[in-house]
């Protein structure tokens, strides 16, 4: 969540936030990057259909920071294996099957 602060400086208050996460998992397979041994650590929020989405206002690290909806990502867009790590969270099986 600090990481969601401070690169996209999310206005989502830390209560919804912590309300919202569905799912988290630590990928540290040694050869899942071909930059060496990578973790990455995710996070799958499930934020309120109803509701506007919180405005995103990227900073460095953080400045291709986008909505985008589930349906419209190919999984030749996503970074190295980011497509299979959505996966893992189940969301990603309803579109890319």
């Amino acid at each position: 969540m600090r990481e969601l602060r401070e690169r996209i400086r999310l206005k989502v208050p830390e209560p919804v936030l912590k309300g919202s996460l569905r799912g988290q998992r630590l990928f540290d397979e040694p050869h899942r990057s071909w930059r060496g041994r990578t973790l990455a650590e995710a996070f799958y929020f499930a934020l309120r259909p109803d509701q506007q989405l919180p405005r995103l206002k990227p900073i460095k690290g953080g400045d291709h920071a986008r909505w985008v909806a589930l349906a419209d990502l190919e999984p030749d867009s996503l970074f190295e294996d980011h497509f299979l790590l959505s996966k893992t969270f189940g969301f990603a099986r309803r579109f890319w099957q």
